[in-house]
C-alpha cells in the first residue's frame, strides 16, 4: 500500500451485510513503514457513516507485526464495508498488508470511565485511548447548545482533561444539571467526543465549576479541550460570519458560536468565557450566552486619567 502524504487515504473490502450491535474483530499482518488503522462504514448518522476515529498504528518494521482492532456495527446495512487507513508510507517497501481476517465477536460490555480517563491522552494527534468503546460516565452540565439542540458540555471536577462534549439530540439537561449516561467515545473533525448515547439520568443539580482563567496560548493545548474557560483582555482582529478571532499577546484565539451568537467590534477587547472544542485545525471557545462576553476592563487602565483635572467643584450644569 503506497500512500506517501501525510492525508490519508483508504483501502476497503467490498460491500458486504453488516449488522447492528455486532462486534466485529478484524485481524492482520502488516509489515514496513507507515501509519495504519482500521474502521467500518455501515451508514451510522454520526461521523459521516464510518465508525469512530481510532488512533493510526505507526509501523516500522521488516519483520511481520499482528494488528487487533474490534468495531462495532451501529446500522445495518447490507453494503458495509470494512476500511484500512493508510499514510506517511516510506520505502523500501511501503506498507504490506496479509492475511486480514474479519471475525464475529462478542460485543465488550460498556466499562465505567471517568471523563479525565476518556481525556487524557499522549496521542500528537489528541485520539482518546477509549476511541470506539462504549463507557458509563457522568458530570455537570457547563453548557448546552440551545441553537441546534443537539449537545452538551460535561464536566468532572476542574482543571485540565474535565470536560468533553456530548453529541446528543435526544435529551436536554440544564446548565447545571448533574448527568450520568452511557455513550461511544469517538473522534469527529478531530475532537474528542461521547455519542450515541443511553441510560440517561438527571441525578441532581449543583453549582457549576469555575472557569480555568488562562491565556489563549494555554487554551490552544488539547488537555483543555471541552472545559469551561475564561481568557481575560482578548482583542478583536477578525469576524468571519458567526465567529471571531481574537488575540490576547499571547496567540490568536477563535471565539465560536455553537451555543451562543455575538457580533463583537474589531479593535476592542473582551473577557469571554465558554467551553473549548476542537474542529479540524481550530481550538475554539464557545461563550454560552451574553453574560460570557464583556468588554475587557483592565486595571491599568485606572491611570490614564491620574494627571486630569475637572472643574468648576462643585458643578450645577456642566464639567469641564
Amino acid at each position: 500500500l503506497y500512500n506517501q502524504p501525510s492525508s490519508t487515504k483508504r483501502f476497503t473490502t467490498q460491500g458486504m451485510q453488516v449488522d447492528s450491535l455486532q462486534a466485529y474483530t478484524v485481524t492482520y499482518w502488516v509489515r514496513g513503514t507507515g501509519d495504519i488503522r482500521a474502521a467500518m462504514f455501515d451508514g451510522r448518522t454520526e461521523n459521516n457513516g464510518y465508525s469512530p476515529n481510532t488512533a493510526y498504528e505507526t509501523i516500522s518494521s521488516t519483520d511481520w507485526v499482528q494488528k487487533s482492532m474490534q468495531l462495532v456495527c451501529d446500522h445495518d446495512n447490507p453494503a458495509g464495508e470494512f476500511i484500512l487507513y493508510v499514510r506517511n508510507t516510506a520505502a523500501p517497501e511501503r506498507l504490506v498488508v496479509d492475511d486480514v481476517n474479519i471475525e464475529e465477536t462478542v460485543v465488550q460490555p460498556p466499562q465505567p470511565r471517568s471523563i479525565y480517563q476518556v481525556q487524557y491522552t499522549t496521542d500528537v494527534n489528541g485520539v482518546s485511548p477509549e476511541v470506539g468503546n462504549t463507557v458509563i460516565t457522568g458530570g455537570i452540565v457547563t453548557g448546552v447548545d440551545t441553537i441546534g439542540a443537539d449537545g452538551y458540555f460535561v464536566q468532572a471536577g476542574s482543571g485540565p482533561w474535565s470536560g468533553i462534549y456530548v453529541f446528543d439530540n435526544g435529551n436536554h439537561p440544564a446548565v447545571g444539571d448533574s448527568v450520568t449516561f452511557q455513550a461511544n467515545v469517538q473522534e469527529f473533525h478531530s475532537g474528542t467526543e461521547l455519542a450515541t448515547v443511553s441510560s440517561f439520568a438527571i441525578v441532581g443539580s449543583y453549582p457549576v465549576p469555575s472557569p480555568a482563567v488562562l491565556n489563549a496560548a494555554a487554551l490552544n493545548q488539547e488537555q483543555w479541550e471541552g472545559v469551561l474557560c475564561q481568557v481575560i483582555g482578548t482583542t478583536c482582529s477578525a469576524i468571519n460570519a458567526q465567529n471571531w478571532t481574537t488575540n490576547d499577546g499571547s496567540a490568536d484565539l477563535l471565539i465560536g458560536s455553537q451555543m451562543f451568537v455575538y457580533t463583537p467590534t474589531v479593535g476592542l477587547s473582551y473577557d469571554v468565557t465558554g467551553c473549548m472544542m476542537q474542529y479540524d485545525a481550530n481550538r475554539e471557545l464557545h461563550p454560552r450566552d451574553l453574560d460570557d462576553v464583556q468588554l475587557h476592563n483592565g486595571i491599568a487602565e485606572e491611570g490614564i486619567l491620574r494627571n486630569a483635572m475637572a472643574w468648576p467643584n462643585p458643578a450645577s450644569d456642566r464639567v469641564f
